[in-house]
């Protein structure tokens, strides 16, 4: 299945990519950059589709920053001091 989405990612790629080639006179330029912009769509695609995958992902996601660092009013108040 993400073969799939990506193939049809990248064909979505190419044919943009050769219309803007086309209009803009730099087919081969344009062609390119459609295909590596296919593929980041097809890739990204179909994210977490299924439960179990969708839950992995959830299971993954980063923490809340801790702010025991210096804030901007501590620097502040050193700048003032």
């Amino acid at each position: 299945m993400k073969m799939m989405q990506v193939g049809v990612g990248i064909a979505l790629g190419v044919g943009i990519g050769a219309a803007v080639g086309v209009a803009s006179g730099h087919v081969g330029l344009w062609l390119g950059i459609g295909v590596a912009i296919g593929i980041l769509i097809g890739s990204h695609s179909g994210r977490n589709a299924c439960p179990e995958c969708a839950s992995a992902h959830e299971a993954h996601v980063p923490a809340e920053p801790s702010s025991s660092g210096p804030t901007v009013e501590d620097s502040v108040a050193r700048v003032h001091s």
